[in-house]
């Protein structure tokens, strides 16, 4: 092989080789995959069994899948679409709530407590840097960081009380008739600051 030739090829230790062999351990560590071995030039699994590529795509899909779920999560309560919301939550969910000391049981239950609690109110929820990790073929497991914007009416005429809060929700999920869905949410509470009395609203 002449110089001309080699200077083309690629050795089999390269930053461009390495770089890609560690982008690809980036994207198996996102997607949940633990550390596996190789035989034969072919990815294990610690617990037997080969990762193909159809399981690894399988488990990006579902992590989208995840994030899609919280979006409508939020989306839905602020416009307060109830039974939109109440999908979001798989049939025998459990939301705990430590700030008030408050555990629900039940999909059905949660709708009812979170639509009067907010009756009335004007809310904004945001979610933030989802860590997202896949416990089985039908389970996760999830936290967000969360601000939140609530105001409610104080008056008849048209002055308000509000609270802006941060946090974290803590979740479970589980893949139920086909869909993923929160199994288990808990809301932690890291600061609440109270707006006192707002401007009457527009």
């Amino acid at each position: 092989m002449t110089p001309e030739t080699s200077r083309y090829k690629v050795p089999p230790s390269s930053p461009a080789r390495d770089g890609a062999r560690v982008r690809s351990v980036a994207v198996r560590r996102r997607a949940g995959w633990p550390r596996a071995g190789c035989r034969k030039g072919r990815r294990v699994r610690p617990s037997g069994g080969f990762v193909t590529d159809q399981d690894l795509v399988r488990r990006l899909l579902d992590i989208e899948e995840i994030k899609g779920l919280k979006a409508r999560y939020f989306r839905t309560l602020d416009q307060k679409k109830w039974d939109e919301f109440g999908e979001v939550y798989a049939a025998a969910a459990v939301l705990e709530l430590p700030e008030v000391e408050m555990v629900v049981d039940g999909r059905d239950a949660i709708v009812k407590m979170v639509s009067e609690a907010l009756s009335g109110a004007r809310t904004v929820h945001h979610g933030h840097m989802p860590e997202i990790e896949l416990t089985g073929p039908d389970t996760a497991r999830g936290t967000w960081a969360m601000f939140d914007y609530v105001e409610w009416p104080s008056s008849d005429s048209g002055s308000r009380v509000g609270l802006q809060g941060y946090g974290h929700y803590v979740e479970e999920y589980a893949r139920e008739d086909g869909r993923w869905r929160i199994a288990r949410s808990r809301l932690d509470r890291l600061r609440v600051d109270s707006l006192g009395d707002l401007p009457v609203a527009p």
